[in-house]
């Protein structure tokens, strides 16, 4: 692995910060497909960064990006925890990043492995704040709500196999960028993607958004959560499917105007 970043890099990791300030600033919606409510457009991003920019760039990139979008005029008027939810989108950037990118750190540990340890990660710490602090605060947790904060995550975990199933040939299909084959990858990589920020949003909602904002539900956040799962399965299926096509089409103007440097490095 190098740690080198070339100026190109850093332009490009600009360019998309900027590209993330510019779709998240309006008030545009993407309405969710086959259910109610719609989506910030600057949702899809974060797979789209990793990609093109890799894990490092794409989380800083989708990171200063949500981050200044945030307090563009009218200025920050939300609770201390919403500082946090930039992060959202650039865990996407770097799990995307990550799973296909060849080694991280050194050559004996694979872009898979990190990308699947970041969502391993993200998962426990569901059941650790449940087991914890929440149960700690509102318990007790019956056998209701057991059954509940465990069935919850069902979701997030096929984003966790993707990577343990598929492992490397998530990488190699990506860089075959040829019909039938380049959107398989894509697809399932963004819907991992999507998951961990999923994951991410939620915890951070929970430990410090909510008690502040809405204390009265946390005694219920259980229910709450495992009544989400259809909406949520729609949510993401349709930023999975949004992302996935700005991808497929991006990636190979990119790369044919060799304006991704990650890729023509790795072939």
């Amino acid at each position: 692995m190098r740690f080198r970043i070339s100026s190109k890099e850093l332009a490009l990791t600009a360019v998309f910060a900027a590209l993330y300030i510019a779709v998240a600033t309006p008030p545009w919606k993407i309405p969710v497909i086959g259910g109610k409510g719609s989506l910030e457009p600057s949702s899809v991003l974060g797979p789209v960064f990793g990609f093109v920019l890799g894990p490092y760039l794409g989380f800083i990139a989708a990171f200063l990006g949500a981050l200044i979008a945030l307090v563009l005029p009218p200025g920050f008027t939300g609770d201390m925890g919403g500082l946090l939810m930039p992060f959202t989108p650039a865990i996407s950037a770097f799990v995307a990043g990550c799973l296909t990118s060849r080694f991280l750190a050194s050559k004996k540990i694979k872009g898979w492995m990190i990308g699947a340890l970041t969502m391993l990660i993200l998962i426990v710490c569901w059941f650790l704040y449940f087991f914890g602090v929440w149960n700690f605060g509102y318990g007790p947790i019956t056998d209701t709500k057991l059954a509940y904060i465990v069935a919850y995550p069902i979701l997030h975990v096929t984003g966790l196999m993707i990577p343990l199933i598929f492992r490397d040939r998530l990488r190699e299909f990506f860089l075959v960028i040829r019909k039938g084959w380049f959107s398989i990858p894509v697809a399932l990589i963004c819907w991992s993607a999507m998951l961990s920020n999923h994951m991410l949003g939620n915890l951070i909602y929970v430990a410090f958004r909510w008690p502040v904002t809405l204390p009265s539900i946390m005694p219920d956040l259980p229910k709450i959560f495992i009544v989400s799962i259809p909406p949520v399965l729609l949510e993401r299926l349709t930023l999975t499917i949004v992302a996935a096509l700005i991808s497929l089409a991006l990636i190979p103007v990119l790369k044919a105007g060799k304006l991704l440097p990650r890729m023509l490095e790795e072939e």
